[in-house]
C-alpha cells in the first residue's frame, strides 16, 4: 500500500513537471498576461478619451461664461466633474488591480521555471514528490473564472 502511494505520487509529480505540460501552462500563461496588457492599454485609452473631454467641455464652458448665479447649470458642470473624477479613479484601481495580477503571474511564470529547472538537473526522487505536492497551481483558477 506505501509502495502504491509512492508510485501514485511519482507518477503525479511526473504529470505535473512535464515539460508539455508546462510549456501548455507557460503559453496560457503567456496569453492571459497579453489579454491582461491588452485591458490595460484599452482602459488608459478609455481615461485619456475622458480626460480629453472634460478638457473639452471645461474650455467650452469658459468661452460661453456660464454664470455663476445659474445653479442648474453649475450642478451639471459639478456633477460632470464627479462623473470623470469617479471614471478616473475606477479606472486607476483596475490598473493597478490588472498590474498586480500580471505580477503575481510572473511570480508564478518563475516558480514554474524553477520546477522545470530542477526537474532537468535533478532525478525524480520521493524527496523531490514529496516537495513538489505543497506546490499550489492557483492560476488554473483564472481560466475556470
Amino acid at each position: 500500500n506505501a509502495n502504491a502511494n509512492a508510485n501514485a505520487l511519482q507518477a503525479k509529480h511526473e504529470q505535473i513537471v512535464d515539460p508539455q505540460l508546462l510549456r501548455n501552462i507557460l503559453m496560457q500563461i503567456h496569453r492571459y498576461v497579453d489579454e491582461l496588457n491588452k485591458q490595460k492599454e484599452q482602459h488608459l485609452r478609455e481615461l485619456e478619451t475622458a480626460r480629453k473631454k472634460f478638457k473639452k467641455s471645461m474650455h467650452q464652458i469658459s468661452l460661453i461664461g456660464i454664470d455663476t448665479d445659474d445653479a442648474k447649470e453649475i450642478k451639471e458642470i459639478t456633477a460632470l466633474r464627479e462623473e470623470v473624477e469617479r471614471a478616473r479613479q475606477d479606472k486607476i484601481a483596475l490598473l493597478r488591480s490588472t498590474q498586480s495580477e500580471i505580477d503575481r503571474m510572473r511570480s508564478e511564470m518563475r516558480q514554474i521555471g524553477k520546477m522545470q529547472r530542477e526537474k532537468q538537473q535533478t532525478p525524480v526522487s520521493s524527496t523531490t514528490t514529496s516537495s513538489q505536492s505543497h506546490f499550489g497551481w492557483p492560476f488554473i483558477q483564472i481560466w475556470s473564472r
